[in-house]
C-alpha cells in the first residue's frame, strides 16, 4: 500500500476517532443537562467535592464551624445522635455550598434545631435552602418581622411551605438531653413577652435580641453569642452573677467569638464570666469592617483562637467519658 493509501486510511481513522470523543462529550452535557432539569439539586450539585471531615462516634459531641466566609454557620452533633445548626451564613452560592456539602459529608439529612440567633443577612441567607433539601424537626426564630429582609422573608416562606414548627427563642428554651445541657441564655422571656404584647414593630434587624445559646458535655462548656453587642453582654453577665441565668458558665472552655470579631462584642465584663475560657472561634472572612477588631485578639490573648479566614473550617470532638476535647482545622 502507497504512502498516499496509508496516510488516507490513517485519516479517517483520526476522523472516527474525533466523532467518538464528541459523541462522548455530547452524551455527558446532555446527562448533566437532564438531570439540572429533572433531578433536585441536592441529588448532584450537594453531593461533589465534600469537604474531607471525619465521622463521629458514638457519643461524641462535635461542634463544627463551617467556613462561610464573612458570616456564622455552626453545626452540632449532639452526643444522643440529634443534629443543631446555629446560624446559615450569607445567600451567595458559595456560602449555599460550603453548608449543603458539610452535611452530606457526615451523612446528615435531618436536623433537630434549626437556630437563627438574629435576622442579619449574614447569619440567615442560606438557611432557605437548608430548609428546601433537608428534613428540619423545629426552627428558633429571633424576634423579628418576617420581611426584615429578603433573605429572612425566604427562610420564613420556606418554613411555612414546609410546615416546620418554630418557636421564638429566649431564655429558658430547653434542648437538653441525657448526658448533655443545650439551652438558650437570651434574649429573656420578659422582654420577648412585653415586645409581643407591645406589638413593637420588628422592622428593622437588631443584634439586642440576638440569641445566645449554652451548651455542656463531660464538664466542657462552649458558649454561642450570636452577634450580642456588648451592651447586652453586660446585661447578661449581670443576670449571671445574680443567679437569673440557668447555666454554670464557668465551665465555658470554647466560645464562638461575637459579631466575628467586632469591637463592640466579646466585652471584658462577659469574658469575666466565662473565667476558664480556652479556645475562642472567630468566624469571619475578607470584610470592609476590620474584623476580628485588634482590641477583641487582645483581650482574647491568653486563649487559643482560631479563625475560619485562617484556618478554614474548624471543630471540636468531646469524647465520651472524656472531659478534655481536641480542635481540627480543615484548612483553606
Amino acid at each position: 500500500m502507497g504512502y498516499a493509501a496509508e496516510k488516507k486510511k490513517a485519516d479517517r481513522k483520526w476522523s472516527k476517532a474525533k466523532t467518538i470523543v464528541v459523541i462522548v462529550v455530547a452524551c455527558v452535557v446532555l446527562v448533566a443537562a437532564i438531570l439540572s432539569v429533572f433531578l433536585p439539586a441536592w441529588s448532584w450539585k450537594y453531593r461533589v467535592s465534600l469537604p474531607k471531615v471525619e465521622r463521629g462516634e458514638d457519643g461524641e459531641l462535635r461542634i463544627h464551624f463551617i467556613d462561610v466566609g464573612q458570616g456564622d454557620a455552626t453545626l452540632i452533633e449532639l452526643p444522643d445522635g440529634k443534629i443543631a445548626l446555629i446560624d446559615g451564613g450569607d445567600d451567595t452560592k458559595e456560602t449555599e455550598y460550603a453548608i449543603m456539602r458539610y452535611l452530606y459529608a457526615l451523612d446528615i439529612e435531618t436536623i433537630d434545631y434549626l437556630i437563627l440567633t438574629h435576622a442579619d443577612e449574614d447569619h440567615c441567607g442560606a438557611l432557605d435552602t437548608v430548609v428546601e433539601n433537608v428534613a428540619v424537626k423545629q426552627a428558633y426564630l429571633p424576634l423579628q418581622s418576617a420581611t426584615v429582609n429578603t433573605q429572612y422573608a425566604e427562610l420564613y416562606t420556606a418554613l411555612l411551605e414546609n410546615e416546620i414548627a418554630y418557636v421564638y427563642a429566649h431564655n429558658g428554651v430547653d434542648m437538653s438531653g441525657e448526658g448533655y445541657t443545650f439551652t438558650f441564655l437570651h434574649p429573656f422571656a420578659y422582654d420577648v413577652t412585653n415586645a409581643l404584647e407591645a406589638n413593637k414593630n420588628f422592622d428593622t434587624a437588631s443584634n439586642e435580641y440576638s440569641a445566645v445559646v449554652w451548651l455542656e458535655y463531660n464538664g466542657v462548656g462552649s458558649l454561642f453569642t450570636g452577634d450580642l453587642p456588648a451592651s447586652q453582654e453586660r446585661v447578661l453577665a449581670q443576670a449571671y452573677s445574680i443567679g437569673a441565668v440557668n447555666a454554670e458558665l464557668a465551665k465555658t472552655e470554647i466560645l464562638k467569638v461575637g459579631h466575628h470579631g467586632s469591637q463592640n462584642s466579646t466585652s471584658q465584663e462577659l469574658l469575666s464570666v466565662i473565667p476558664n475560657l480556652k479556645t475562642a472561634i472567630i468566624s469571619c472572612g475578607e470584610n470592609a469592617y476590620g474584623h476580628p477588631h485588634e482590641e477583641v485578639l487582645e483581650r482574647l490573648t491568653k486563649t487559643d483562637v482560631y479563625r475560619t479566614d485562617e484556618d478554614g473550617s474548624v471543630f471540636i470532638s468531646i469524647k465520651k467519658d472524656e472531659q478534655t476535647y481536641s480542635v481540627t482545622t480543615l484548612g483553606k
